[in-house]
C-alpha cells in the first residue's frame, strides 16, 4: 500500500510523504536480512525453527466467465500457507470453506 501510495502522489503531497516512504523501505530492508538469518540459523541449528506464513486473498470458487452462475454460486475458500525454512523446505496449506470458519487469529492458530 505504501509503495502505491507514493507512487500516485504528486509536488508537497509526495515529498511529505518521502520520509515515512524511506523508513518503510528501511523495515522492508531489515525484515529481508531477519528472515534470512534465521533461515541461515535453521539450517546450522537444529533446534531452531523458523517458517513463513501466507494467507492468500479468498479464492472464488467457482472461477467462471458467465456472470450469472458466479453470483448464484460463489463460495469463497481461505488459504493458508506455511513455509518451513530449514531444508528440505517444507510447505503446508491449510484450506477452509468460509462457512467454516472465518480469517481471524483463531482460525490460523487451529490451522497450525
Amino acid at each position: 500500500m505504501t509503495c502505491t501510495k507514493i507512487a500516485n502522489l504528486t509536488g508537497d503531497a509526495k515529498v511529505s510523504f518521502q520520509e515515512d516512504f524511506d523508513e518503510h523501505l528501511r523495515r522492508k530492508t531489515l525484515s529481508h536480512q531477519k528472515k534470512d538469518e534465521d533461515k541461515t540459523r535453521a539450517n546450522n541449528d537444529p533446534s531452531f525453527m523458523s517458517v513463513t506464513f501466507d494467507l492468500q486473498s479468498k479464492l472464488q470458487i467457482p472461477s467462471c466467465q458467465a456472470s450469472l452462475m458466479y453470483y448464484m454460486c460463489k463460495l469463497c475458500v481461505n488459504n493458508l500457507y506455511v513455509y518451513q525454512q530449514r531444508k528440505p523446505s517444507n510447505a503446508y496449506c491449510y484450506t477452509w470453506q468460509e462457512t467454516e470458519a472465518k480469517r481471524g487469529a483463531v482460525e490460523i492458530g487451529t490451522s497450525i
